[in-house]
């Protein structure tokens, strides 16, 4: 339990390290120096769910304007399984579904990376975490590398566990629903605590390392939303991003491709390039709304993407009146109601700062993360 003496005996030394630790904070990725000298280069370890992105069609180059300059990707899959079983199944049998520019025993040691970007798929979360750590351990050549857990989303699943086609998605139900012990998470239903879970286990496996999140499940969820509002064209529901129990179909894809751009190489979807290949699929009407939410989303999940949107009040504007997701370009009441709300309930979001305080979130709930809410907020706009 924190106290009034606790704040304020931290407070000069957190007006100490204020400038400094914000001044990193905004650097995200680029703490490494990859926007200053070139292309930021990502590595990716995922399933399906990540094929789509950066193997069947590199996604990201496709909507960003002169992509070669801004982003480079390499990657090790295989489909079906999660981050433990995929770096299992290659040293023991040798099995991938691709990789660039080589298989990760060799491209991670040697090969610089200014992200490293992970998929958990969840046979058990704390295993998913495990693994992370391990191949964050082999990737010597990237020292300063963003770590990221890219965030998905639920399936249809039966209520034996199979997934159908048939199943309903039900999906603002699942990916609303608490997350079990991280042991005891089943494959196919992760939602944003399973998620929230594995960020902050990475966090606290891999100490002095910053640790981000791709919110794709979170875009998903507010696109779903605001479609049952009728506020999306063309979409009633999440279904609508789907083509089959979990893979998503080209207006899926092309959200998840501007969450994935918004956050690696700060691309605002506002200037995300609506290539033929989505087109097909996606009215003028339908690109607005999902450019729209995407912006949302990625701009009330600054604390965990690294990356603070245009118009934003600094790094304490997290919040909008009656306490919804900011920011709003103010700094009031509601925005300390929601740092607290998060910060009691455990949420990831309030997991800023870590020990000192430091830029580098820690995956634990201290004085010190409100001690950087406070000093944040206190600085104004």
């Amino acid at each position: 339990m924190l106290s009034a003496m606790d704040l304020s005996s931290s407070s000069s030394s957190a007006r100490r390290v204020a400038p400094a630790f914000f001044a990193a904070t905004a650097l995200g990725c680029a703490a490494s120096g990859a926007l200053a000298s070139g292309p930021t280069r990502c590595y990716f370890v995922g399933n399906s769910l990540t094929i789509a992105q950066v193997m069947d069609v590199n996604s990201i180059a496709l909507i960003t304007p002169n992509a070669g300059d801004v982003y480079s990707r390499a990657y090790h899959t295989l489909g079906g399984i999660g981050v433990a079983q995929i770096r299992t199944q290659w040293l023991t049998n040798g099995l991938a579904s691709g990789f660039s520019p080589a298989p990760f025993p060799q491209a991670l040691p040697t090969q610089p990376y200014d992200a490293l970007v992970f998929q958990p798929f969840f046979d058990s979360a704390s295993t998913e975490v495990g693994a992370i750590t391990a191949f964050v351990t082999d990737a010597a050549a990237s020292p300063g590398a963003t770590i990221y857990i890219y965030a998905t989303w639920p399936a249809r699943q039966a209520a034996d566990g199979s997934l159908s086609p048939a199943a309903p998605l039900h999906f603002a139900a699942r990916w609303a629903a608490p997350a079990p012990a991280l042991a005891q998470q089943v494959r196919y239903i992760p939602g944003r605590a399973h998620f929230d879970q594995a960020l902050l286990a990475t966090r606290r496996s891999n100490p002095g390392r910053m640790v981000r999140l791709i919110p794709a499940g979170h875009v998903l969820a507010e696109l779903d939303a605001r479609a049952r509002a009728g506020l999306v064209p063309g979409l009633t529901g999440a279904e609508g991003c789907f083509f089959d129990v979990i893979h998503l179909n080209l207006v899926g894809q092309f959200t998840v491709a501007m969450t994935m751009a918004g956050t690696l190489i700060t691309l605002p979807p506002s200037q995300a390039i609506l290539h033929p290949w989505y087109a097909q699929s996606i009215s003028p009407a339908l690109d607005a709304a999902l450019r729209s939410a995407t912006t949302g989303v990625l701009a009330a999940n600054a604390a965990l993407t690294g990356r603070l949107s245009a118009g934003a009040c600094g790094w304490a504007d997290i919040a909008g009146p009656g306490q919804s997701d900011g920011p709003d370009g103010e700094l009031t009441a509601d925005d300390l109601i929601v740092m607290v709300n998060r910060f009691t309930a455990g949420e990831a979001r309030a997991d800023i700062a870590g020990p000192g305080p430091s830029a580098i979130p820690d995956g634990e709930f201290t004085a010190d993360d409100l001690l950087a809410f406070i000093t944040a907020f206190t600085t104004g706009c």
